[in-house]
């Protein structure tokens, strides 16, 4: 979210929030539920926020 405050604006990788917190809630009222449930791995994708601080490539 700061990223965008600089000049130029900052190119910056955004975790999706949301998704990052509902998959926090549901693992650990697994846990919860089942203390010796298996570890869990959860892949979730971040995007790109390409802003001014990106320049393209040499010619």
């Amino acid at each position: 979210e700061v990223a965008a405050l600089f000049t130029p604006a900052l190119t910056a990788v955004r975790p999706p929030r949301r998704s990052i917190g509902r998959a926090a809630v549901s693992l650990l009222a697994a846990r919860l539920q089942d203390p010796g449930r298996p570890t869990h791995r959860v892949v979730i994708t971040p995007s790109l926020r390409v802003r001014g601080s990106t320049a393209p490539p040499p010619a």
